[in-house]
């Protein structure tokens, strides 16, 4: 997964976000897969907006 240098830190965000607003409508097993899923595949920025 390509990173992205966040401003003038050292902090680095993947290219590509895991929106998670409508994770409640998932049981806990399959929230918990999905964010697995996108943490194996290098996504290390999530976001949720309500």
């Amino acid at each position: 997964m390509k990173q992205l240098n966040i401003g003038n830190t050292n902090w680095k965000a993947s290219a590509v976000a895991l929106g998670i607003m409508r994770m409640e409508a998932l049981s806990a097993k399959d929230a918990a897969k999905t964010l697995e899923a996108a943490v194996d595949s290098g996504i290390n920025y999530k976001e949720a907006y309500y």
